[in-house]
């Protein structure tokens, strides 16, 4: 049984980074297996908000994941106060064809107390000739970044923190540090 941090870390996984809303009386949600969100560098990115990701269980085999990046997140919960937390961005490489972007979040214990991590999948995208973790890795970043900022279909970035110098809050690893700044600004 998940203790209340933990029930928060999973319900801050699924509205700030996967941007599911909670239902009332359950979930008429359509998703389509292969709806693209976006398309990145002329290849098609998948999100867990509009498609439900049909390629495997996450948690079973021996092969781990490889961590991507971290960032911290200063509202990863809203409310009264709002919650900041740690995030994790990994890419498991275990299906055929495909990349899978998960991320596991972790919110501040001084405000949830002591917890374990939430992960899930947030994203992924189809393995290309010539792809490598680290640019298959920037399309899934960017796509995570473009839906956690609520960037419209035709947008690649956000005038959002144009006069804030979101980088000291966020906290983005190096790994990543670029796409936040493609779509965010210095």
């Amino acid at each position: 049984m998940k203790n209340t941090g933990t029930t928060m870390n999973c319900i801050a996984l699924q509205q700030a980074i996967q941007g599911k809303m909670i239902m009332m009386g359950g979930d008429d949600t359509e998703f389509v297996e292969n709806e693209i969100f976006r398309t990145i560098d002329g290849v098609p990115v998948y999100h867990i908000s509009s498609a439900r990701c049909m390629l495997g269980d996450l948690f079973t085999g021996t092969a781990k994941p490889k961590l991507y990046g971290t960032f911290y997140h200063p509202h990863l919960l809203i409310g009264m106060p709002s919650m900041g937390g740690d995030v994790k961005v990994y890419i498991d490489t275990r299906f055929e064809g495909h990349y899978v972007m998960t991320a596991a979040v972790k919110l501040d214990p001084w405000a949830n107390g002591p917890s374990k991590w939430a992960i899930d999948a947030v994203c992924w995208t189809e393995k290309q000739p010539h792809d490598t973790i680290a640019k298959a890795g920037q399309r899934l970043i960017r796509s995570l970044i473009y839906h956690m900022d609520g960037l419209e279909d035709d947008k690649t970035t956000t005038c959002n923190f144009e006069n804030e110098s979101w980088q000291d809050e966020w906290i983005p690893s190096d790994s990543i540090k670029e796409a936040f700044i493609e779509v965010r600004g210095e």
